[in-house]
């Protein structure tokens, strides 16, 4: 393989890795930071408070549900 064939497929391989990169870090980046945002949520308000909260969201999303 000569130079300029094997600078065009390196370089084709680096921007296909660097996106399919970028694409999954940024969604588990989210995921990760979702994760964070409950734990602490839970933390600040106690795990009674957020089981009855859920609760809560479980039965307006049913009653909407039901509504429809």
């Amino acid at each position: 393989m000569d130079v300029i064939t094997h600078t065009i497929v390196a370089m084709a391989s680096l921007a296909v890795a660097y996106y399919i990169g970028y694409r999954r870090g940024e969604r588990h980046g989210a995921q990760v930071g979702m994760a964070a945002v409950i734990g602490w949520i839970q933390e600040k308000i106690g795990m009674v408070e957020w089981r009855v909260w859920e609760r809560e969201l479980e039965e307006a999303a049913a009653n909407d549900a039901a509504g429809e």
